[in-house]
């Protein structure tokens, strides 16, 4: 997902020690919709809508969007670092060779139902953190809402919903802009010197 830092003055306006202007960071993630991508592959998936995987690690539960899954040694369902996908009923084991997931989730294994992906989405998905490798953490600020609109497509991957084009239009349009402000500042500093001169002759 997309981000981007955003400066924001704070309340007092200005830093004590300099009286200059003073400003926090904050980095914010773009969670709209990114391309799908079809991949054909089985253990694929990607969801259309807002939602998020429910992924159980060594520190815990988190969230992703990123399902590029695969199968561990026990033909259970995993990221590629080998944390379990999670289901309704815990983790999901796929043993059997027909393997069916609809847009729902549900997942069948020889017209069998065996579990379904359990999906998620936050009220305020801002307040989540990265957790590196594609994966969100949640410290209670996020509140889960019970339902979720997603619609699970298997077989697929949804790709960066960063677009190149217009990324580039705006480093180039920041680009000038801060050579414009050089310019103007270089402008400034001639005057500057010129009114200088000018002050030291009449003296």
């Amino acid at each position: 997902k997309a981000e981007y830092l955003n400066y924001i003055m704070n309340d007092s306006g200005k830093s004590s020690s300099n009286n200059m202007p003073s400003y926090s960071e904050k980095l914010s993630t773009d969670f709209s919709q990114g391309t799908l991508q079809k991949t054909d592959n089985t253990m694929d998936f990607a969801l259309q809508g807002e939602g998020f995987f429910v992924i159980q690690t060594e520190r815990g539960l988190a969230y992703t969007r990123k399902g590029d899954f695969t199968l561990n040694a026990n033909n259970e369902l995993v990221t590629k670092s080998g944390d379990f996908v999670m289901g309704k009923s815990g983790k999901i084991s796929l043993s059997g060779r027909n393997i069916n997931v609809d847009e729902s989730g549900i997942i069948k294994i020889d017209d069998n139902q065996v579990d379904q992906l359990k999906i998620v989405n936050f009220e305020n998905p801002q307040m989540l953190i990265h957790a590196g490798e594609g994966l969100f953490k949640d410290q209670g600020n996020g509140i889960i809402q019970k339902d979720s609109n997603s619609k699970v497509i298997n077989g697929s991957l949804e790709i960066s919903n960063v677009n190149a084009i217009k990324e580039m239009i705006q480093m180039i349009d920041m680009q000038r802009t801060f050579e414009t402000y050089q310019k103007l500042i270089h402008a400034i500093d001639d005057q500057d010197k010129l009114s200088t001169g000018k002050i030291g002759k009449v003296g």
